[in-house]
């Protein structure tokens, strides 16, 4: 068996699978549609960045996205989407 990135990630911190937003069919890889993980304005994205690569790559989702909500430093509104290819 080849050992995946994302089973490597899950091992080391297993709340990885703790996606905010995700949109599959159960118990398959078949139809692995959207993952989203939400932020607000100034988080650090770099791990969650690896985590969505990693869905994407090695479990064919075919979308992954940073959803960033909220109100920036100097207060104004941030609606942002961030896609993240593989």
């Amino acid at each position: 068996m080849v050992e995946r990135a994302i089973d490597r990630l899950v091992e080391r911190e297993p709340q990885l699978l703790d996606l905010d937003i995700t949109e599959h069919k159960r118990n398959s890889d078949e139809a692995n549609l959207l993952v989203l993980e939400l932020k607000k304005p100034g988080e650090d994205r770099a791990y969650d960045n690896l985590k969505l690569r990693a869905f994407r790559a090695e479990l064919g989702y075919q979308h992954t996205a940073h959803v960033i909500l909220g109100r920036g430093s100097n207060g104004d509104l941030v609606r942002q989407v961030i896609w993240v290819d593989a």
